[in-house]
């Protein structure tokens, strides 16, 4: 049913939602469902630019963005209808599940289906100046050392990246390491702001035993590690790996960092609908 009228101060009332407007907003809710397996990454402003796109008529009033946002709750509730549970995205060797997308909404930890997909888009954004390392291989180097890990870059000449970004997940906490290989830089990117010594040391000592192997003594020497305290930081316990992503895209693409903890509900949506388009949004 349309919400009542309301009438705001001083003015004409402005029209409500009329039937059709309500079909319309139905259908292209059902077009995000099929896009996205779910309405997570959708919002009620993306919503309302269709509607006034295909009425011609102005939906941003606070009312009417008001109903568009009952309507887009109301179905979320539907059962049946927030979810497509069989829906994937394939990419490369990556598929993601609902429950790996599951993972960018609210509060959720980011999983590592996630963050190696996101990886590889990051990679394909700027070809061949970055490297983007599996989520699980700074764990398997700190257990196992350079033995555990030597064949992992055997298709791949590190040193002629301009840029290598590697994930660090323990136990609960991702970080970032960041190599500058023209600047023999290992940066470390903490979105709590924690110093951890011994990562940059663990690769810096990865990059000496790799230059050992592909015989490179040009990248034998000269390391110097960084930590990185002026980032953007997280004030809850959940958004780590969101800040992860978004230093890998910024660093990778050149860009200053200029998001913070607020826009990490936007960008959680963006990064939901890149994966989904299998590209990132520049």
């Amino acid at each position: 049913t349309p919400p009542a009228r309301a009438t705001p101060p001083g003015g004409q009332p402005s029209p409500p939602l009329r039937e059709e407007h309500v079909t319309c907003v139905q259908s292209i809710l059902d077009e995000f469902l099929q896009a996205y397996g779910s309405l997570i990454p959708v919002s009620a402003d993306e919503v309302v630019e269709k509607l006034e796109d295909i009425f011609q008529q102005e939906f941003s009033t606070p009312q009417r963005r008001g109903s568009v946002q009952q309507l887009l709750q109301s179905y979320q509730r539907l059962p049946g209808s927030a979810l497509l549970r069989g829906f994937r995205v394939s990419y490369k060797r990556h598929v993601l599940t609902m429950d790996d997308l599951q993972t960018l909404y609210g509060p959720n930890w980011l999983n590592d289906q996630v963050m190696n997909m996101y990886g590889d888009l990051v990679m394909d954004a700027v070809p061949d100046k970055v490297h983007f390392f599996n989520s699980f291989f700074y764990d398997k180097l700190r257990t196992r050392g350079y033995e555990g890990v030597q064949r992992w870059t055997k298709n791949v000449d590190i040193f002629g990246k301009e840029l290598l970004l590697i994930p660090i997940h323990l136990e609960v906490h991702w970080s970032l390491v960041a190599v500058d290989v023209g600047r023999r830089t290992i940066t470390y990117f903490d979105s709590q702001r924690t110093l951890n010594r011994r990562c940059p040391k663990h690769i810096c000592r990865y990059l000496q035993a790799e230059a050992d192997k592909k015989e490179r003594p040009d990248f034998r020497e000269g390391w110097r590690g960084a930590f990185k305290m002026n980032v953007a930081r997280q004030n809850n316990d959940s958004d780590c790996g969101a800040f992860v992503l978004q230093y890998c895209k910024f660093l990778a693409l050149g860009r200053p960092f200029s998001f913070t903890q607020q826009d990490m509900p936007h960008l959680r949506r963006l990064m939901y609908k890149e994966l989904c388009h299998c590209q990132l949004a520049l």
